[in-house]
């Protein structure tokens, strides 16, 4: 069965940033939403993986082509599908685009599912997962970039710890979270004659409340910007952003 899951929603004002449009962070979280009430209508969300199957989804990785940011009052159409089941992996793909169709952003994320007692990650199989699902063909279908950056102690920009408002349902860090942290290594004014065509993150570890992270942050050429965010012992993400 083609299983997908459309919706749409007027932006409203404590969703935009000080420019008046989505943003990278509020665009993470919508994509984040979608893809939660998708999983909610096949029945795969993580309330009832976690009753039924003692598991979790997390999210691997985060891709997000940016054509147009939409702005305040805009009417914003999103479109989440499956377009690739593997193992232990899936890949979903989110529309959105605006009310005559044009292309707002296109979010591609790779999803898995954790044993709750374990962290350890699970196959597909032995979740409440459909075993009819049919994938649609994804717009972007280009493999995850490569990540390997390296960074040293000059790169450093900030440490923090990991506050109790950070912690979501799965009990670590949410993903969008993790975009806050990135863009609080940005001035406030540093957008306002720049913008992000491009945004990928890959979540490498969980992290839990009290923890002590350090972020770093390098620029590889004009317009384009890797980050990595750590702990004492191990790589908790990394990400890239792409500008203009």
């Amino acid at each position: 069965m083609k299983y997908e899951y459309k919706h749409e929603h007027e932006i409203t004002y404590s969703e935009v940033d000080k420019n008046v449009k989505l943003g990278l962070l509020n665009s993470v979280l919508f994509a984040q939403d979608m893809m939660t009430k998708y999983f909610r209508t096949i029945g795969s969300d993580n309330y009832t993986t976690k009753i039924n199957d003692n598991a979790l989804w997390v999210v691997a990785k985060t891709r997000i082509n940016f054509t147009k940011f939409p702005k305040w009052l805009d009417t914003i159409k999103g479109h989440s599908y499956t377009a690739q089941t593997k193992l232990a992996r899936v890949e979903l793909e989110t529309t959105f685009k605006d009310k005559n169709d044009n292309i707002l952003f296109v979010v591609n994320q790779e999803s898995c599912p954790i044993d709750i007692t374990t962290r350890k990650i699970r196959k597909i199989n032995t979740i409440s997962y459909p075993t009819d699902m049919e994938t649609i063909d994804a717009i972007h279908k280009e493999p995850f970039l490569k990540l390997d950056t390296f960074f040293e102690d000059i790169d450093k920009v900030y440490s923090f710890n990991v506050l109790s408002t950070d912690i979501d349902f799965s009990n670590h860090v949410n993903n969008a979270v993790y975009v806050r942290y990135i863009l609080n290594t940005f001035p406030s004014d540093f957008w306002n004659d720049k913008t992000i065509t491009y945004f990928e993150i890959h979540y490498i570890r969980e992290t839990k409340e009290g923890q002590l992270l350090t972020i770093f942050k390098k620029e590889i050429d004009i317009g384009t910007i890797d980050l990595l965010i750590k702990d004492d012992m191990s790589e908790i993400i990394r990400a890239k952003i792409i500008y203009i």
